[in-house]
């Protein structure tokens, strides 16, 4: 798979995972071809690919609330009632790294990031 499939397997994540509904996201994370090489592609390209495919924002916000895990990265919008400082914000909860960004194009592109890397460590864990 070459890098742009492989951005935008890794952007489209969340949507397939939404509508296939009986498919794991380590699943499309393998099938993206993101395991090869994962320090090639970094949290700017995928706020590229996001940019232009600004629906599936909202995917990746849908996702992030939808999560039921103790420890893992969330993403808010400016909009979200807790958010004070009306900017982008990424973060590990419960009390790791926060950071705040004006685009929502790159607050999600570092969101994305976070979290494949995430899922590739437990694969790496678990083979």
């Amino acid at each position: 798979m070459d890098l742009n499939n492989t951005i935008k397997a890794l952007c489209e994540i969340a949507k397939e995972f939404e509508e296939k509904g009986n498919v794991s996201e380590s699943v499309l994370l393998t099938e993206s071809g993101y395991l090869q090489n994962p320090g090639q592609i970094n949290e700017a390209h995928m706020a590229e690919y996001l940019r232009n495919h600004r629906e599936l924002i909202d995917t990746w916000l849908l996702q992030s609330m939808n999560k039921r895990t103790s420890l893992s990265w969330y993403l808010k919008s400016p909009v979200d009632y807790s958010n004070r400082h009306k900017v982008w914000v990424v973060g590990f909860y419960p009390d790791g790294e926060v950071r705040e960004f004006q685009d929502a194009a790159d607050a999600c592109g570092f969101y994305v990031k976070q979290e494949v890397e995430q899922i590739r460590h437990i694969i790496e864990k678990t083979s």
